[in-house]
């Protein structure tokens, strides 16, 4: 039979408070670490989100046939492809060639002799034909 002698009935108070004490430091600094992990994973989601969504010039999408004829299948969906947003010197150096190529093509017109809306026109003879 098990019998308890008077020791094993004194509560030690300071060691329950020492252990309380422990046991809220450690708290605190797994909620000190639960933060900073956190606002590390923020920081890598909003980095991704910037350089692979927000970089987008046309964000992926997926649209869906909705209705109840419409059978469920790969040809009730359609998806695009993401462009990602030309850098600065993509987008002039694109605009560059853009408009050689409208001067080439106005050149070219002109040197054949074409007339037409490519073409240059006499600028008094515009519009003379309306009648």
């Amino acid at each position: 039979a098990l019998v308890a002698t008077v020791a094993d009935l004194i509560i030690d108070l300071g060691q329950q408070q020492a252990w309380r004490d422990e046991g809220a430091t450690r708290v605190e600094q797994l909620k000190r670490q639960i933060r900073e992990a956190d606002l590390e994973r923020a920081l890598v989601a909003k980095r991704m989100r910037a350089e692979f969504w927000d970089a987008m010039e046309v964000p992926a999408t997926t649209l869906h046939a909705l209705g109840a004829g419409v059978p469920v299948s790969a040809a009730a969906r359609v998806a695009n492809y993401a462009l990602p947003r030309p850098k600065p010197e993509q987008a002039r150096a694109l605009a560059h060639a853009k408009l050689f190529r409208s001067v080439e093509l106005l050149v070219s017109a002109q040197e054949a002799g074409e007339r037409g809306p490519a073409a240059f026109e006499d600028p008094r003879g515009f519009a003379a034909n309306i009648t």
